[in-house]
C-alpha cells in the first residue's frame, strides 16, 4: 500500500482555484444568455441574500441543439451506439472511462454552473420563493437539471448521505435542453453522489471506531497505567492536554499517511497554475486530502482545550476524552461537507470546483476510505498509549553504542538491562533506553521512586503484525520519539506540538519516504541525550540504578567538560515534568553524587519554561533545583546490577 506523506498533504492543500470571475450578461446569437467574465475572487461564504431577480432567469436550459458552454454541441457522448447508453434517458451511464475522458469537458461545465449559481445568489439568496430552505450548489443543479429528483428540496446535499438524483429518468427532458447538457449533468451528479459516498462512508467508519475506543477504554488505561504511577498528576489537577489535541497533532505531524496519493504526481500539479494531469493520483484524491486535513483541523488546540478539573478517576477521564474526541472529528466532516456542497470555501480554502478539478475519478473506492479509518484509528491508538505514558513521567536515554546497538543487545555483559534497549535499524551506533520516574513517592520522606519502565512498555516489544495496539512497537515508539526530539517540536510538557503548514512542510519535506517515517509525530517521549550511557540504569535495583541527571553533548565524570551551550537538562526536566520534581534533585546530589554548575540559573531558566495553562495547579518548581549539575562524580554500576525486569511486568508494583 502507498502512502501520501504529511507534506504531500500540505501541498496538495495548497491547490487554491485561481481568482474565479464576475459575470456580464450577454446574449449569444443563438439565444443564449452566457456571462463574459470581470475579475472577482471566488466568495468565502456565498451564504448572503441580497435583491430578488428571478430564479428563473438562472434555471433557464439552453435550446434544444445547442450547449450551455459551447456553440458546438458535439460530444463523444452523442454516439448511441456505445455499451452503457440508455435509449430511454437517451444518455450514457457516467464510468470511470467516460469521467477520464471528458473530464476536461465536465468541469468546464460545472465552472459555467457554479457561476451561475454564485451570479443567483448574489442577486436572490434565500429569498427566492423557490429555494426556501436550501442554500446550496447541489441544490440549484437539482432545480435546473433534475428537477423530478428526490430527495424534497429542503434534504437534497443538505446533509451527509442525501446526495443522489436516483435515475437518469429525473433529468431535465430531452426536448428541453441538448443531450450534451443532459449528459455533463449526469456525470456531475454522479460526482456528487461519490463525493456525499465518500464522506458517509467515513464518518459511519469512524465514528464506530472511535465507539469502540470509547467502550474499550477502560481496558485500555489498565493495559498502560496503574493508579499508583499516575495518582501523582492526576490528583495534582494537571491541566492535561486533552487527547483529541494529542491525537490532532500527531495526525499532522506524521510524515506518512493516509494513503493511496502518488507524491510524485501531486507535487507536479502542485507547482502548475493549472493542472497538468501529469501523473495519475487514486480516487477522489482532491476530496481524501481534504477530509482528511478537517478530520486533522478538529483536534487543533484552542485557548482552553485543558482539562482543568480535578480528575480523581483516570478511566472515567479517558472516556470522556474518547467522546470528546469521536464528537469533534464526526463533526469536522458534516460541517466541510456542508461547506462543500454549499459552494463555500472549507477550512483548507478550497471549494466545490477545486477539489473536482483536482479528482481523477469519482468512483466508490470503499477500501480507499477504510484506509483513513484505519489510519486516524491507528494514530489515535498510539497517542492516546503516549498520553498515558506521559502521566507516568516515560523517557529515553540517548546514548552512544561502540559495538552497535544490536550487538549490545545481544552481549553477555550489557550496559543494562536490554529488555528496555531500543535499536533503530537506521541509526545502528545509537542506544534508546526505555525508562520512567513516575511520581509516586513525591513529596514523602526518605523515600525515592525507582527507575523502571512505563507501564505495558513490554506489550509493544516484537509486537508488529501481532494485531494487538496497531501493531506499535518500541521502535515505533523511539523512532518518533527521535523525530520531534530532532525537530525540536515540544517545549515543555503539556505544550502542544509546534506547528503550522509552513513550518511543517518545511520540515517534512526533509523527509525519506519511507516505512520508517510513517508514526513520526505519534509518540514524544522526551529524549536525555548521554553519550556515554552514564544514565543507563536498573530497574528496582539502589545499587545499579541512575537517574537521568545531565542531558546534552556533557560527560558525568569530566567537569571540564561541561558547556552550558550543549546542556540540554532544563529542556528535558520541562518536557517530563521532572522540573516539579524534588525526587530528580534529591537522587542526583546524593545517589548519583552530582555537583552543581554555580554560575547555570536553573531555577530562573525552568520558571522562563513554566506555563500556566499546563502546569499543576499546586505544583511549584522545588526551591532547591537552582542549578543544573556540571559532574556527576558516582554512578551505580547497571552492568552487573541489572534489576529485575520480570517484577517490572507487573502492573501492582
Amino acid at each position: 500500500m502507498k502512502f501520501i506523506s504529511t507534506s504531500d498533504i500540505l501541498l496538495i492543500s495548497s491547490f487554491l482555484l485561481p481568482s474565479t470571475l464576475a459575470l456580464l450578461e450577454e446574449t449569444l446569437p443563438n439565444g443564449q444568455v452566457i456571462h463574459t467574465s470581470a475579475h472577482e475572487s471566488l466568495p468565502s461564504d456565498p451564504d448572503t441574500t441580497l435583491n430578488s431577480r428571478k430564479l428563473d432567469i438562472y434555471l433557464t436550459k439552453p435550446k434544444p441543439g445547442s450547449s450551455s458552454t459551447d456553440d458546438d454541441s458535439s460530444s463523444d457522448f452523442e454516439d448511441n451506439t456505445k455499451v452503457g447508453y440508455n435509449e430511454i434517458c437517451g444518455v450514457e451511464r457516467p464510468t470511470e472511462e467516460t469521467w477520464k475522458a471528458n473530464k476536461g469537458d465536465i468541469v468546464d461545465w460545472f465552472f459555467k454552473q457554479f457561476e451561475d449559481y454564485k451570479d443567483w445568489h448574489k442577486d436572490n439568496g434565500n429569498s427566492s420563493p423557490n429555494i426556501t430552505n436550501n442554500n446550496n450548489i447541489a441544490y440549484f443543479l437539482k432545480e435546473r437539471w433534475a428537477p423530478k429528483a428526490l430527495p424534497s428540496y429542503f434534504e437534497f446535499c443538505d446533509k451527509i448521505g442525501s446526495c443522489n438524483v436516483g435515475s437518469c429518468l429525473h433529468l431535465v427532458e430531452k426536448n428541453e435542453t441538448n443531450q450534451h447538457d443532459r449528459q455533463m449533468a449526469l456525470h456531475v451528479f454522479e460526482w456528487l453522489a461519490s463525493a456525499d459516498g465518500l464522506y458517509k462512508s467515513v464518518a459511519d467508519n469512524l465514528d464506530e471506531t472511535l465507539r469502540a475506543f470509547r467502550g474499550g477504554s477502560d481496558n485500555f488505561v489498565d493495559e498502560f497505567s496503574t493508579k499508583p504511577r499516575i495518582e501523582f498528576e492526576v490528583e495534582k489537577g494537571l491541566r492535561k492536554k486533552a487527547l483529541a489535541a494529542q491525537v490532532g497533532s500527531a495526525l499532522r505531524l506524521t510524515a506518512t499517511g493516509v494513503g493511496g496519493v502518488v507524491s510524485d504526481a501531486a507535487k507536479a500539479r502542485s507547482r502548475d497554475s493549472e493542472p497538468t494531469g501529469a501523473g495519475k493520483a487514486t480516487a477522489a484524491a482532491g476530496l481524501i486530502v481534504d477530509l482528511y486535513l478537517a478530520i486533522t483541523s478538529a483536534t487543533k488546540p484552542i485557548p482552553g482545550d485543558f482539562e482543568t478539573g480535578h480528575v480523581p478517576n483516570i478511566k472515567s477521564y479517558y472516556q470522556h476524552d474518547w467522546e470528546k474526541l469521536r464528537t469533534k472529528m464526526t463533526d469536522a466532516i458534516a460541517l466541510n461537507h456542508r461547506d462543500l456542497m454549499k459552494g463555500a470555501a472549507n477550512e483548507q480554502g478550497h471549494h466545490i470546483l477545486a477539489i473536482m478539478r483536482d479528482s481523477d475519478s469519482f468512483g466508490a473506492d470503499d477500501a480507499l476510505y477504510q484506509q483513513i479509518v484505519d489510519y486516524v484509528g491507528r494514530v489515535t491508538t498510539g497517542a492516546a498509549i503516549n498520553k498515558l505514558w506521559d502521566l507516568q513521567r516515560a523517557y529515553f536515554v540517548l546514548a552512544d553504542s561502540e559495538t552497535g546497538c544490536e550487538n549490545q543487545k545481544r552481549s553477555e555483559e550489557p550496559r543494562g538491562p536490554t529488555e528496555y534497549l531500543v535499536c533503530l535499524p537506521e541509526e545502528p551506533t545509537l542506544e534508546f533506553w526505555l525508562y520512567s520516574i513516575d511520581g509516586r513517592h513525591e513529596g514523602k520522606d526518605k523515600q525515592i521512586t525507582h527507575v523502571r519502565g512505563p507501564t505495558g512498555w513490554y506489550k509493544l516489544a516484537d509486537n508488529q503484525n501481532s494485531g494487538q495496539y496497531a501493531n506499535f512497537t518500541l521502535e515505533d515508539v523511539a523512532r518518533s520519539s527521535y523525530w520531534v526530539h530532532k525537530k525540536q517540536l515540544i517545549r515543555k510538557k503539556g505544550d502542544p506540538i509546534k506547528y503550522d503548514h509552513l513550518t511543517a512542510e518545511k520540515i517534512l519535506n526533509d523527509e525519506s519516504r519511507t516505512e520508517h517515517s510513517q508514526t513520526n509525530g505519534i509518540f514524544t517521549v522526551p529524549i536525555c541525550e548521554n553519550p556515554g550511557g552514564e544514565s543507563i540504569s536498573s530497574v528496582f535495583d539502589p545499587k545499579g540504578e541512575n537517574y537521568p541527571c545531565m542531558c546534552g553533548s556533557i560527560g558525568w565524570n569530566n567537569k571540564d567538560s561541561y558547556n552550558i551551550a550543549t546542556d540540554q537538562t532544563p529542556t528535558f526536566l520541562a518536557q517530563t515534568g521532572l522540573m516539579f520534581s524534588s525526587d530528580w534533585e534529591t537522587y542526583c546530589d546524593n545517589r548519583n553524587a552530582c555537583d552543581e554548575a554555580s554560575d547555570v540559573p536553573l531555577y530562573g531558566m525552568l520558571q522562563a519554561l513554566s506555563n500556566p495553562d499546563t502546569d499543576p495547579r499546586d505544583a511549584e518548581i522545588p526551591k532547591k533545583l537552582q542549578h543544573t549539575f556540571k559532574q556527576c562524580r558516582k554512578r551505580k554500576d547497571s552492568a552487573k546490577h541489572r534489576g529485575w525486569p520480570d517484577k517490572d511486568k507487573t502492573n501492582d508494583t
